[in-house]
């Protein structure tokens, strides 16, 4: 009878233990418990096998690499040696449009092609001179430059102009300055444009990936910096690539009014 009640008794802590804590155990006889989310094990002295924890990334060279990824124009803030969800996106933006292996990390490697990228390639402007370039400061009311989004709005200069003198003006404005945007800012992701007239309004909220997709075009393969060879391109072909590849076959009237029917919403 004693053994009986031994073994019962035996039996209940084993069911006690077992329902304190859930969670299979590993091969060490450990595992995880989810209604505390600590680790332990049992069987006495077995202790948990250390988890493996990536060092992280040298300070110096994630600050290069930072420094470069700006003078590119993929905006990562603040050049201080320290990885973020910024220096992670313009890393894997960059990789990505040089046709390199997309995983975000910051080495030895990826900051070598960025040190060859800031000396051959034209760097490029920041998104007010852009802006500048492509517009009269009499005609922009405001214009902001945040996380990957540029927002224009523009205006008449006053109210007897006749700047926007005819609707092939504003569908030039809305159909070809978008992608040039997108073309000399890397790290532009959307562009916001208004145009406010006194007595309508136009706007156009458009992606890169939409404008690339309606065009069937990446700007990435216009500002490549390699070829197929690893060799650099040669500089002064970059603008003769811009004007045949889009200017030539879009920036005709008939394919501005048809881009500015799909895209832009007038009020």
């Amino acid at each position: 009878m004693k053994i009986l009640l031994s073994m019962f008794a035996i039996a209940c802590l084993s069911l006690s233990n077992a329902s304190a804590h859930s969670g299979r155990t590993d091969s060490s006889g450990c595992h995880n418990d989810r209604s505390t989310g600590g680790y332990h094990c049992h069987g006495g002295s077995r202790t948990p096998t250390p988890r493996y924890t990536p060092p992280a990334p040298d300070k110096g060279l994630v600050m290069d690499v930072q420094k470069h990824l700006n003078t590119l124009g993929y905006d990562v803030g603040v050049a201080d040696g320290l990885m973020g969800k910024k220096s992670t996106r313009g890393i894997k933006k960059f990789q990505q449009e040089n046709g390199l292996p997309v995983d975000g990390s910051p080495t030895n490697m990826l900051l070598l092609k960025l040190k060859d990228a800031a000396k051959n390639v034209k760097r490029y402007d920041s998104p007010e001179k852009v802006v500048s370039t492509s517009f009269s400061q009499s005609i922009v009311k405001s214009m902001s430059f945040k996380n990957g989004k540029l927002v224009i709005v523009l205006k008449d200069p006053d109210k007897s102009s006749k700047y926007f003198t005819t609707g092939d003006k504003i569908n030039k404005i809305f159909a070809i300055e978008p992608a040039r945007f997108f073309y000399k800012i890397p790290s532009l992701d959307v562009v916001d444009m208004t145009i406010v007239l006194p007595s309508k309004k136009y706007k156009l909220v458009i992606t890169r990936a939409q404008l690339e997709s309606y065009y069937n075009i990446k700007m990435a393969n216009i500002r490549e910096y390699w070829d197929e060879e690893g060799a650099f391109k040669n500089l002064l072909k970059v603008g003769d690539k811009w004007r045949n590849q889009f200017i030539r076959k879009y920036d005709s009237k008939s394919q501005r009014a048809k881009f500015v029917r799909k895209f832009v919403k007038s009020s």
